[in-house]
């Protein structure tokens, strides 16, 4: 397996040795293949691109994915035949996991995700199949409660909790419990957004270095301790100005004995392939850059290579042009086809697939996803969107529907109801009637389902009179 390469003796975690050093050296070296893995389901890179990319490498692509965010790290685990030591995270946001990805890679360990009281069956049996002797979670009991910890506890080894109050003080508390004072290089990213941490994590390993987080106007208390206690040579900060200032890259300067340097794009694309371009090997995993959760287990599984970023409806020439860096083939810029009906601006949406594509005035697409419909509904036809609304209600139940986006008329043909796009619904409590893991399948009773994010770009996007086009 690609991880037995991360030589790193998990019982010296608190020493950075000269073993471990060398053996992360000799991780490095083995990248040698020009391999490009794709982490995720087809919900958020469609197999077109996937066969897209075939082209820009001369070695082999391959998918590493589940239906879900929990299955989908036990796939990335699948990389170990076992492991001495486990990494344990919330699936439900992104800093701890990425906070921890440096030191779960120098530890050849694999990443694993939880929900807050139950370990969901994916993680369970990973767990069985690696076996490991000890298992570190991340994050306080208000991400990885207690019962999950005892349940741990009473199965493994050793269970460690490495947490603090917040985000920053479990990233230092991570620092903190695997590196040594007189560090090399400290990573530094803002805590409020994922998309710098997680190009950050496989750079940060492959130098030996702690990932710790900041505001854009302020080091916290946590953060600065911790880098005071390290007396790093050097801290690199990969984000522009925009998400970390001048003003606290001048503060990180109080920390460093030696240059406080930056790694940055205009965009999350340009940064991505800011931080590839010293990435030792050829290797490179493709994640999505429109949401977190497959991207949270990642950095061990890279082997220190980089992380690069797509979405659905695109893969720039940025990120080709990083590509092509890497494998030393050609790799163009690319967006998936949609279905040639209609023309101008308007929504394209297939009951078969379960997806919509957003076509723009130029003919260019605006962005494709997968939704949840019902089966059959609407009739094939085409309609307008005749009213929006930002909230809207179901007939029983309690439920609330945001971004209504409506498109088929009450009694158009023998629905009751009018129809349209509109976010996940929920029940007067607050719980989702289904996951946007399952967006994708036939789960609707007749309108269409979007993620939150989408629904409100869409909302956004389509004023009253765009058309849309459903189709088979």
């Amino acid at each position: 397996m690609r991880h037995q390469r991360f030589m790193i003796m998990a019982g010296m975690a608190l020493v950075l040795t000269l073993v471990q050093i060398v053996g992360l050296a000799s991780a490095q070296a083995a990248t040698s293949d020009a391999e490009i893995v794709v982490v995720g389901g087809t919900a958020v890179i469609p197999d077109a691109m996937v066969d897209h990319l075939g082209s820009c490498t001369p070695d082999s692509v391959r998918r590493i994915a589940g239906p879900n965010r929990y299955e989908t790290a036990a796939a990335l685990a699948d990389e170990w035949e076992s492991a001495d030591t486990v990494f344990l995270a919330t699936g439900l946001n992104y800093p701890d996991a990425l906070g921890g990805g440096p030191v779960a890679a120098l530890l050849n360990a694999p990443m694993l995700l939880t929900e807050r009281d139950d370990i969901p069956w994916a993680t369970d049996a990973a767990l069985s199949r690696v076996s490991p002797n000890r298992i570190i979670l991340l994050g306080g009991t208000a991400v990885i409660s207690a019962k999950v910890e005892q349940e741990l506890k009473s199965r493994f080894p050793e269970v460690i909790r490495l947490d603090g109050r917040d985000r920053y003080e479990t990233a230092a508390a991570i620092s903190q419990w695997y590196f040594s004072a007189g560090a090399s290089t400290a990573f530094v990213v803002t805590g409020l957004n994922y998309l710098d941490a997680m190009v950050a994590g496989p750079r940060a390993a492959t130098e030996n270095a702690p990932l710790l987080l900041v505001t854009k106007d302020n080091v916290p208390d946590a953060t600065g301790a911790e880098l005071r206690r390290l007396g790093p040579e050097r801290i690199v900060i990969v984000g522009s100005s925009g998400v970390v200032s001048d003003a606290v890259m001048s503060e990180l300067a109080t920390f460093a004995t030696g240059e406080v340097t930056r790694i940055s794009g205009a965009s999350r694309y340009t940064t991505a392939a800011a931080v590839a371009a010293d990435a030792p090997g050829s290797r490179v995993f493709i994640v999505t850059a429109n949401n977190f959760p497959d991207g949270l287990a990642a950095t061990p599984a890279t082997g220190g290579a980089p992380i690069l970023f797509v979405t659905a409806a695109s893969m720039n020439s940025i990120t080709g042009d990083a590509i092509a860096a890497r494998t030393g083939s050609a790799c163009e810029s690319w967006v998936p086809p949609y279905p040639a009906v209609g023309s101008g601006k308007r929504i394209i949406y297939s009951n078969s697939a379960q997806r919509v594509w957003l076509i723009n005035a130029d003919e260019t697409l605006h962005d494709t996803y997968l939704v949840s419909g019902r089966v059959g509904i609407p009739h094939y036809a085409t309609y307008k969107v005749f009213s929006k609304s930002v909230n809207a209600w179901a007939p029983y139940g309690g439920i609330t529907m945001k971004y209504m986006v409506r498109f088929v008329r009450p009694y158009t043909w023998d629905n009751k109801w009018s129809y349209g796009f509109h976010a996940i619904p929920r029940y007067a409590d607050g719980r989702p009637l289904q996951t946007e893991d399952q967006l994708g399948t036939h789960l609707s009773g007749g309108c269409v389902r979007q993620s939150d994010a989408k629904a409100y770009a869409l909302y956004q996007w389509a004023p009253i009179g765009t058309t849309v086009h459903a189709i088979p």
